[in-house]
């Protein structure tokens, strides 16, 4: 129970804080080691140098009896007979007078926070003893002096100094994340996804991932207009046959006395029916296609497809008074779905029949790495302004090309442009005004 509330606690802790109490620990923990070695490192050198002074000292006497002395540049000598009676020298203080003597060894006498050296040789002549003492205290109190000087006094600065100089770098480090979270926040309360990271020229990951969010966000933004003017739209072309079903049904139920007016209402009502039943249609077909990202492939026979299409418009084309003019490379072949690229060229050719004149021209033909088709009619054209919307849902051109007749959904060229997009195709307009209309795809091989 109380790890969890622990763990609750630190979840809460922003990470600005988490990271640096965790380079601060280290950063102490390095202090430690290093401060550590330096004692360590300076108490060897010191027992190393000591040693070879009091050896050096001591077998100068060896060497020189009468140069004994008592007391001589930090060391201490004392001169025993051969009976270990003390003859001559001086006696540091709580030092051991009855230790044993050892020829040509270092020893070490430590009684409580003070260490001595000592060192025992024999004169060769008289059978004395001479004893070296070193006391190392001094250096022991001038290396607990410094490491109460690192620890109660440096110690504490560099830990104040590195909480203070980490924790500004790491604020500054995560102050995109920061403007992340504070954006995102403010996006939930506002719905304004127009809103946006300020950004510096940094490019380090954490001001990369900001402005990938940004990105993100463009992405939303843009998926969220268009969204809710999909909706709009939606509303906007159901409400027309919704319209007319009710106000037809109201008549029939009020004024309608024989079976021909009925008849009349019901033909109404069935003819907006089929309107709403093939507008939804194309919106749930639409609105599957822009959900996939990946399409089942298979190598066809793209000439034989249109050529078979072609055939099943060929009456209407006739009864319509259109002259179709074709030229269909045979046995082109590329990788696609089947459904999706009839789909493709049935929106195209109907697009065609419903703005010609009089002639819609079909070619498909090998141009390099590419298999292009162009479907051409002799309409009145697009303007330029209007070429720009042609590929977004919903989107009619003006009143003069479409006529009563003529008046589809609007998504006709939407699930082109996405049916070309699966197909990592690409596809473009040719149009003037008075003149007519070519669209032209082109398949990679």
């Amino acid at each position: 129970m109380f790890s969890k509330k622990m763990n609750k606690l630190i979840s809460r802790v922003p990470v600005s804080i988490k990271v640096t109490a965790w380079f601060t620990a280290v950063i102490i923990f390095l202090f430690g080691i290093v401060l550590s070695s330096v004692i360590l490192l300076e108490d060897r050198y010191i027992n190393n140098t000591s040693t070879e002074e009091l050896v050096s000292a001591v077998e100068k006497i060896y060497e020189n009896p009468d140069e004994f002395e008592n007391f001589d540049d930090g060391i201490y000598y004392i001169k025993y007979n051969a009976d270990n009676e003390i003859i001559a020298g001086k006696i540091p203080k709580d030092f051991d007078l009855a230790l044993a003597f050892s020829i040509e060894d270092i020893n070490t006498y430590q009684i409580e926070n003070k260490k001595f050296l000592y060192y025992d040789t024999r004169l060769k002549n008289t059978g004395d003893w001479i004893r070296g003492i070193y006391p190392l205290s001094k250096f022991q109190n001038n290396i607990s002096k410094i490491w109460n000087i690192g620890f109660y006094y440096i110690a504490p600065f560099l830990i104040i100094l590195v909480i203070f100089i980490g924790y500004r770098i790491v604020k500054n480090a995560f102050k995109p994340v920061k403007k992340i979270s504070e954006t995102a926040l403010e996006i939930k309360k506002s719905k304004n996804f127009s809103r946006r990271i300020e950004l510096d020229n940094s490019e380090d990951e954490i001001h990369k991932m900001a402005s990938t969010f940004n990105e993100m966000l463009d992405t939303v933004e843009e998926t969220f207009i268009h969204e809710k003017q999909f909706s709009s739209d939606v509303s906007h072309e159901l409400r027309t046959p919704i319209t007319v079903i009710l106000a037809q049904s109201d008549y029939a139920l009020d004024y309608v006395e024989t079976l021909d007016e009925a008849k009349e209402s019901f033909e109404v009502i069935n003819r907006q029916a089929k309107k709403m039943t093939n507008l939804i249609n194309q919106i749930m077909e639409l609105s599957k296609m822009e959900r996939q990202n990946k399409i089942e492939k298979d190598k066809i026979n793209f000439s034989n497809i249109i050529l078979q299409l072609l055939e099943d418009y060929r009456t209407l084309l006739e009864n319509n008074n259109i002259e179709l003019i074709t030229n269909i490379e045979k046995d082109l072949r590329i990788y696609g779905n089947k459904l999706m690229l009839e789909r493709l060229f049935v929106n195209l050719f109907t697009n065609a029949m419903k703005f010609t004149k009089t002639t819609i021209n079909v070619s498909l033909n090998r141009i390099n790495k590419e298999v292009i088709l162009q479907i051409k009619d002799d309409g009145i054209g697009i303007t330029k302004e209007d070429q720009k919307y042609i590929w977004d849902r919903f989107f009619q051109t003006s009143d003069s090309r479409n006529k009563d007749k003529n008046k589809g959904s609007g998504l006709g060229l939407s699930m082109v442009n996405r049916i070309v997009q699966l197909h990592l195709a690409t596809i473009d307009v040719e149009s003037e005004v008075g003149k007519g209309t070519c669209f032209i795809v082109k398949f990679p091989i």
